[in-house]
């Protein structure tokens, strides 16, 4: 399994220029400075390791499509707002809300609501324990006025990650914070499970507790 998503997240990560970030480079280049201004022809430079930056158009893709992915890359330290710019360029946070809506606009059916929904909060908390500060671009707001289905779904869960961005993060998040930061790269899921933590501290770091499963814990 881990082998399969290795090779995934390189699959996707080489998408054809200027499909992905520029990567980070040891010596500073002015002619190129993110995804937004590589505009010139040719192949790609190579990208150093996973926790390289991804562009808007490989989360998309990978909400889209590869789930598994997205969650992998954002557990391997990928950057989930421009790294370059901030998140005024561009920022994994819209993109989920973009995907979400544009999902549920066509699709009624309660299930496929449900299990779209769960995947945007489970990318959200993977990205808010990611880093201490919750990094959300300025003046972020959610036009859920085109979702024809489920807009208040969507409401209630931007609203609860402005309620985070304005609080001052809990004692209990920071930890969340430290402890995933150190067990990096993945699987972190894998090394969760084998702290010598009680059950309930082990699921609070999880995150993802659909993939993980209450009988592995």
């Amino acid at each position: 399994m881990s082998t399969q998503l290795t090779k995934m997240g390189r699959q996707h990560c080489y998408m054809p220029w200027p499909a992905v970030m520029v990567s980070r480079s040891t010596t500073p280049r002015a002619s190129v400075s993110c995804w937004k201004e590589a505009r010139t022809s040719g192949p790609p430079p190579k990208m150093e390791t996973l926790s390289s930056p991804m562009s808007s158009s490989c989360w998309e893709r990978c909400f889209k499509r590869h789930f598994p992915l997205l969650r992998f890359l954002l557990e391997s330290g990928a950057a989930y707002n421009c790294s370059l710019h901030g998140p005024s360029c561009w920022s994994g946070f819209h993109i989920v809300f973009e995907c979400l809506c544009s999902h549920l606009s066509v699709s009624e059916d309660d299930s496929f609501s449900t299990d779209l929904i769960q995947k945007g909060q489970t990318l959200l908390e993977l990205m808010m324990a990611s880093s201490q500060a919750i990094q959300l671009p300025s003046n972020f707001e959610v036009n859920t006025s085109s979702c024809r289905y489920h807009g208040e779904k969507i409401r209630t869960l931007f609203c609860s990650l402005k309620q985070v961005e304005r609080s001052p993060q809990a004692l209990k998040h920071l930890c969340r914070v430290f402890i995933r930061q150190r067990l990096k790269p993945w699987p972190v899921d894998v090394k969760i499970k084998a702290l010598p933590l009680p059950d309930r501290l082990k699921w609070y770091l999880l995150i993802d507790h659909a993939a993980a499963g209450h009988e592995d814990l």
